[in-house]
Formats: structure tokens, sequence, C-alpha cells
């Protein structure tokens, strides 16, 4: 009973010295610690391919209203999601706004046919779990609105119409400031 007395609070000493060197060490950026990026900050940047193979950068799309989607085929709340964020994409598709479905994380699914049989038209990236660290992406859908001037506007997650809302004001306001 002694030997035990004395290693539960050896063991909750070293567990509150390891910790203070996690918190203090001078390499926890957001690239490994899944922070998202601050809004104002710039966007982290990206290639991914869609499902031909082609890449895509963030960068090909600077001077337009970027919005991005994290999700997967085996997430409910991704799929309830995709109807509003097609919605999003007819209504703004000829304003300046691109739409893209960042797909990763991935069990066997396939997201082209997934996204074909429902008449899903905005365009689809693969393997995007190479950028949720960069974003902080912990949780899907997650949602993503970066500006013409690359900067990241807004950021939210989940599948409700108060996401949703959220969604299209970030874009009004990002569009607006294009204008002016």
């Amino acid at each position: 009973m002694r030997h035990r007395n004395t290693l539960i609070p050896a063991m909750a000493l070293a567990l509150l010295a390891g910790a203070a060197t996690l918190i203090s060490a001078p390499h926890a950026t957001a690239a490994n610690n899944n922070a998202a990026p601050a809004i104002g900050a710039a966007a982290p940047a990206w290639t991914l391919k869609d499902p031909d193979g082609v890449e895509h950068s963030l960068a090909d799309y600077r001077g337009k209203v970027v919005v991005l989607d994290f999700w997967a085929t085996w997430c409910g709340p991704c799929k309830q999601a995709m109807p509003g964020v097609q919605k999003l994409h007819e209504d703004y598709k000829d304003r300046g706004v691109v739409v893209i479905g960042m797909n990763g994380s991935e069990r066997g699914g396939d997201p082209a046919g997934y996204m074909k049989s429902k008449g899903f038209t905005y365009l689809l990236l693969l393997n995007s779990e190479e950028v949720m660290p960069d974003y902080g992406v912990r949780g899907i859908p997650a949602f993503f609105v970066i500006g013409a001037d690359g900067k990241l506007a807004w950021q939210g997650s989940g599948s409700g119409e108060k996401t949703h809302k959220q969604l299209v004001q970030a874009v009004d306001l990002e569009l607006k400031k294009i204008r002016s």
C-alpha cells in the first residue's frame, strides 16, 4: 500500500511536468496543434486533386471568394448540409464565388459517386485530411470562407440552418468588399 501511495503522486507530478513542457514548447504552431487560423490571417495554402486527377490550389482562386466545405461520405451531418452548399453554389457561382467540397478522412466511400447521385455540381477535391490540421478542423462538416484577398473571413461547423445563414452572410460580406 505504501508503494502505491508514493507512485500516484509521482505519476501526477510527471504528467504536470510533461504538460508544462508542451504548453511552453516554442514549436507549438497551428499546423501541429490543430489550432484554427485567426480570422483575418492568410488562409493556409493547399494543392489537392479532383476525382479526375487535376490539381487545384487555393492560389488558383485568388481574387474570388472561396467557400470550403470539409466533409466525408460517412458523415450524416455533412450529408444534411450538402443541399444548402449546392444552393449556395448555384446562387453565387456567377458572382465571383467558388464553392469547394473538401472530402477527406474517407472510410471506403465514393465521394464523386455520392455527389453525382445527389446532383451536387460544385467542385470536389479529395484527400483533404492533408489540409485539415492547417485549418484546425477537428470535426466535420466544417466551413471556411476565404476572401478575395486570400484571408480567412469566417469559419463555422455543423449542418443547421443557423450555420448556413451565417455562411451566406459571410459570403455576402466578402462580395461587398470586392465591390467597394
